[in-house]
C-alpha cells in the first residue's frame, strides 16, 4: 500500500479546479489491462534496475515501492509521457529514451529525506533493546539496558560491575557475556524465545521471537556467525538459553563509521 502527500485543495471559489473526466477511470484500466504482459517482463525490472544503483543506497523494499509506483506511471503514459511530465530526455537517443544519469540525480534529490531516515532491521532491534526499561532503580529513576551497558563500560565507575550487570539485564530477560570472550568487547546476549522480550517488542514486527531473524542480517562484526555452542547458550535466571550475541564494541565502531 503506497499513501501518497499531498497538497490541500484551495478552498478559493474562483481557484482553478482538478478536471476530472468520467471516462479517465476506464482508459487507465484498459491500459493497464492491455500492458501487464510489457509492465510484468520488461517495465518494472528495468525501473528496480534504475533504482538498484549504487549512487541512491535504496534499500530493497524502497526500491520495490518505488519500482513498482514508476513502472505504473510508465504504463499509463509511456517514456514519452515521463518526459512531457518534467523527466530528462536522452538527448543521444535514438527516439524518445530517459537520460538515466540524470534521472538517477532527480531520484536522489526526491528521496535523500526517506533515504536519511532509513535504519537496517537488526539496527531497529538493537535500538529498542538499548532503550528497554529495566525494572531497577537508579537515583529513583528506572534504568535503560543501554544505561546499564554504558556504566558497565565506563572505567570510572566502580558501581557497576559484570555481576551486577548481569543481574539487572536478567530482570528483562537479557544475559551478558564477559569482554573479549567470545567477541571483541561485551556481548549482549539475545534469547532466541522470552516472555520479557515480547513484551519489549509487543508493539513492533519483531515480536515472538522476530528479533532473532532480524538480527542475522547484521554485519559478522556485529552479530558473528562462527559460534560454537557453548558460545550461543547463556545462562539466564538460572535457564540455559540458546542466544544470539551482539557484540557492543563491533556495534559501537559501526555506528561510529555510519555516523
Amino acid at each position: 500500500m503506497i499513501i501518497l502527500n499531498l497538497n490541500a485543495l484551495d478552498k478559493d471559489a474562483n481557484a482553478k479546479q482538478p478536471l476530472i473526466k468520467e471516462e479517465w477511470g476506464r482508459m487507465i484500466l484498459r491500459q493497464i489491462m492491455d500492458g501487464y504482459h510489457d509492465f510484468h517482463l520488461h517495465i518494472l525490472p528495468k525501473w528496480r534496475q534504475i533504482l538498484s544503483d549504487r549512487r541512491l543506497a535504496l534499500d530493497p523494499r524502497a526500491i520495490d515501492t518505488y519500482g513498482t509506483v514508476l513502472a505504473c506511471a510508465e504504463l499509463l503514459v509511456g517514456e514519452q509521457g515521463l518526459v512531457d511530465a518534467g523527466m530528462h530526455q536522452d538527448p543521444t537517443a535514438d527516439g524518445v529514451r530517459l537520460d538515466i544519469d540524470m534521472l538517477v540525480e532527480t531520484l536522489e534529490a526526491a528521496t535523500s529525506a526517506d533515504r536519511a531516515e532509513q535504519m537496517p532491521k537488526w539496527q531497529e532491534v538493537i535500538e529498542k533493546i538499548m532503550g528497554a526499561k529495566v525494572d531497577a532503580y537508579k537515583a529513583g529513576e528506572r534504568q535503560t539496558v543501554g544505561g546499564i551497558i554504558e556504566a558497565l563500560e565506563n572505567d570510572q565507575r566502580s558501581d557497576m560491575l559484570i555481576e551486577d550487570a548481569r543481574a539487572r539485564l536478567a530482570l528483562i530477560g537479557l544475559g551478558l557475556r564477559e569482554k573479549g570472550k567470545p567477541c571483541r568487547g561485551y556481548a549482549l546476549a539475545i534469547p532466541h524465545a522470552d516472555d520479557n522480550l515480547n513484551r519489549v517488542f509487543a508493539d513492533s514486527e519483531f515480536n515472538h521471537g522476530g528479533w532473532t531473524l532480524a538480527l542475522k542480517q547484521a554485519p559478522q562484526t556485529i552479530v558473528p556467525r562462527e559460534l560454537s555452542k557453548a558460545d550461543k547458550t547463556v545462562k539466564i535466571n538460572r535457564l540455559a538459553k540458546t542466544v544470539t550475541l551482539v557484540d557492543l564494541a563491533g556495534y559501537d565502531a559501526w555506528m561510529d563509521s555510519s555516523g
